[in-house]
């Protein structure tokens, strides 16, 4: 639950969670001259992080021979045995395939690697490494040969979904370019293309929120720390590969989060910005890193590595850390955000507008909470457009409410477009699922336009410190709350909550709440929003937590620049206490009767005594039937009564006895505000229900609930709580239920519904009295 005390307007910090740690290595150079010393400390310092991911993004020899390459593969194994990341990722670089890094023998330079790194050489004995390289070597000879051609990976982690991230591995060494340029080619844009969409389609629609890692070894960018002397600056016109402006391009467009590299052994971060005829700007950071373990490290600032940190609301950092043979972390290293809330709003607005194919001005949202256990709920899509290149009719629609509230009467709002209609998929108490269809087929031309739908949210919201205990009891909140949740992309969320006339606003404290859904989410409609399984968020709540207005019996909440898969929530506390204490005599002799009758009903068709306990409460509710005949005139008929109590334990209403055999007791239950029973317990108040006469929709019929739980479908159903009235301040508990119901289709309770209300409203009160008198025997 929340750790927060909106009553004091103390608020604890929430901090979101490390979803995924990645850390990157670079440029090893393995030869005799590398330092143990270092190894031992770069071992240290990975093993420290824990990393979920180890990327080695290239050159892991100093020369492609097989001795230098063996060694850099037990450097490698050392570090995943001490670490334990769920996945080493390793590259090649062009020390790894060419002589020098700048010659190489075609293919034949590259079979050291495969042995190592792709054959796992140093699993198998050295004669097995002798036939391989022969077999290589021939392949290598055949213009046609397969091998070592590195095509591009794709690894999305499926085993570890919680990470949410996705990387993809390019190979930037060229065949036929020689010194140590890198490019990459066009039959490896082809295959990322194939690559990627054969991964969104296979993990649709979660893909799409993936923090997506491009690895490679040449430079897609300059590097601004770069030394810049003469030699320096003809080594660089090799550093940065041929087509690396078409590179970041595709992979802006791609939607790609970060890319990592290596090669120059100088550490650098940069940020580059693509426009797109869609009217989409996208930013795509780029990490160098330095070298890890070269003996002479080229960055004044020494050895390096890169820890990259995502976390659950989808910002991630990265750490530069610069280190040494006997410092863990230089003075020099920093810290650079990837991903702030700003950049995950504009990419999640940008994947909305591409997916959804619209965007709003504003979506605003009314709760009118009456006094009668429901409220009315308006979602209004004001200023709409079409996004660029698309076109628009239909809307899907879809809402997920979780016991114990739910919903009734989905439909247009009142002044919508005659053109548009909901076309309805499925419509459960807890669910529904449509599309608005728009009559037409929208145009990005075609200007702004504005849609809405309404519903009634039944037990969706309690109105005194009363209700409010009864309602969350064991759920310890401190606040109630309506909320919205952005879906879409807008410019303006807004949410208000009128309260019935006679409520006094000044006795309630309001202030804003904004939620995240942990990342990464499962598509644009995750089932999270809907259940609310949000955490709070401190830094996007403290943006918009004062931004409330009081108009008349109405409070607003306005949240600019909303995130799409968060919820904004507006909340309110009674300045009385909720759970404030009871004289403990009374509160005692009805939580022992509750045990009692509770324990009665678990037992009764089975034990002996509790058989007997069920009678003599039966006498009672025969009684009450019987007084309940003398009140509406007609030939005396047999009712259907039963006694609910309600478990704290369990926060259930649930069935104890009633004038019929043990067996026949129903073994379902209601929360407290769910259904007839619910409403009773919870508003403290008497409600009568028929199947014509029920306009709001608080009865839920037995075929409504997935299993039919032996509940009746009643002619007439009415409902009164069960209260009791004890101690020296006359405190009113309600223990519980008393249903009084008739499935005789001609039945004489039909009357109450065609009486002057006034008149109904007698009959009803004298049979609270009735039920309170005979109740009272029981204790």
């Amino acid at each position: 639950m929340y750790c927060s005390d909106l009553n004091q307007g103390i608020i604890l910090p929430f901090m979101p969670a490390k979803r995924a740690t990645i850390v990157q290595i670079s440029d090893l150079h393995m030869n005799r001259k590398v330092d143990k010393s270092i190894i031992k400390m770069l071992n240290s310092i990975i093993v420290e992080v824990n990393p979920d991911i180890l990327i080695v993004s290239g050159d892991l020899a100093n020369q492609p021979f097989p001795w230098q390459m063996k060694r850099a593969a037990r450097v490698v194994r050392e570090i995943e045995q001490s670490a334990r990341p769920s996945r080493t990722i390793v590259i090649p670089g062009n020390h790894d395939y060419k002589l020098w890094g700048s010659v190489g023998l075609r293919r034949l330079t590259r079979i050291p690697f495969e042995i190592y790194f792709r054959k796992s050489g140093l699993d198998h004995k050295w004669w097995w490494r002798v036939v391989e390289s022969a077999k290589l070597s021939l392949n290598a000879l055949w213009w046609k040969g397969t091998e070592m051609r590195e095509p591009v990976q794709a690894h999305v982690l499926e085993e570890r979904p919680e990470l949410g991230v996705a990387l993809f591995t390019i190979n930037t060494n060229s065949l036929t370019e020689m010194m140590a340029a890198g490019k990459v080619e066009s039959k490896d844009f082809q295959e990322l293309y194939s690559k990627f969409d054969t991964v969104a389609s296979r993990m649709h629609p979660t893909f799409d929120f993936y923090y997506k890692i491009a690895i490679v070894h040449h430079h897609p960018a300059p590097i601004a720390d770069a030394p810049y002397d003469a030699f320096a600056r003809f080594e660089e016109s090799f550093m940065i590969f041929y087509n690396a402006g078409l590179f970041v391009r595709e992979l802006s467009r791609r939607g790609f989060n970060l890319v990592l590299h290596g090669h120059k052994h100088v550490a650098g971060f940069l940020r580059i910005s693509c426009e797109f005829k869609d009217h989409v700007r996208t930013v795509l950071p780029i990490a160098a890193a330095g070298t890890s373990t070269h003996p002479i490290p080229t960055d004044s600032r020494g050895h390096h590595l890169h820890v990259v940190e995502i976390f659950d609301d989808d910002t991630a950092k990265l750490k530069s850390r610069f280190f040494s043979a006997t410092l863990e972390e230089r003075e020099e290293s920093n810290e650079y955000d990837l991903d702030t809330l700003v950049d995950v709003r504009r990419r999640r607005v940008e994947l909305c507008q591409k997916l959804r194919s619209y965007s709003a001005t504003e979506v605003r949202k009314t709760v009118e909470i009456t006094n009668d256990g429901y409220s009315c709920v308006c979602v209004e899509y004001l200023g709409c457009r079409v996004s660029p290149l698309a076109t628009l009719e239909r809307i899907p629609l879809s809402l997920t409410i979780d016991r114990p509230s739910y919903l009734r009467g989905v439909k247009l709002a009142p002044g919508s477009s005659n053109y548009n209609r909901i076309d309805i998929e499925e419509e459960r108490i807890n669910a529904f699922k449509g599309e608005i269809n728009l009559g037409i087929v929208r145009k990005p031309d075609d200007g702004k336009f504005d849609f809405s739908y309404c519903y009634r949210l039944i037990n969706g919201h309690a109105l005194t410190n009363e209700e409010f205990a009864r309602h969350y009891g064991g759920e310890q909140m401190k606040f109630e709350f309506a909320s919205i949740t952005c879906e879409e992309a807008c410019d303006l969320m807004t949410l208000g909550v009128s309260f019935p006339s006679q409520c006094d606003l000044s006795s309630l404290q309001f202030q804003g709440l904004a939620e995240y859904i942990p990342a990464p989410l499962k598509g644009l409609k995750d089932d999270r929003l809907d259940r609310g399984e949000g955490k709070r968020h401190d830094e996007e709540t403290a943006r918009i937590k004062n931004n409330i207005r009081m108009d008349a019996n109405r409070c607003w909440l306005t949240c600019p620049n909303p995130i799409p898969g968060y919820i904004y929530k507006l909340c309110w506390t009674f300045n009385a206490k909720a759970n404030e204490l009871h004289e403990l005599a009374p509160t005692a002799k009805v939580a022992e009767l509750q045990r009692r009758l509770l324990a009665m009903a678990a037992r009764a068709s089975l034990d002996a005594a509790a058989r007997t306990d069920w009678l003599s409460l039966r006498t009672v509710l025969d009684a009450i039937a019987f007084d309940v005949n003398q009140l509406v005139e007609g030939e005396p008929e047999k009712f259907h009564i039963s006694a609910m109590v309600f478990d704290e334990a369990m926060q259930q209403l649930k069935f104890v006895c009633s004038n019929t055999e043990p067996e026949e007791l129903s073994t379902g239950f209601f929360y407290s505000g769910e259904g007839c029973a619910g409403f009773a317990f919870e508003k403290a108040r008497s409600l009568i229900y028929h199947p014509d006469r029920d306009p709001i929709g608080y009865f839920i019929g037995p075929r409504e609930w997935v299993d039919q739980k032996r509940f009746l479908e009643p002619i007439v159903l009415a409902s009164f709580p069960w209260i009791h009235i004890g101690g020296s301040q006359r405190q009113k508990l309600v223990i519980g239920v008393v249903n009084i119901s008739s499935t005789n289709q001609t039945t004489k309770l039909l009357k109450l519904f065609d009486m002057p209300q006034a008149e109904t409203a007698g009959i009803m009160k004298r049979t609270q009295d009735i039920i309170d008198l005979a109740m009272i025997q029981l204790l």
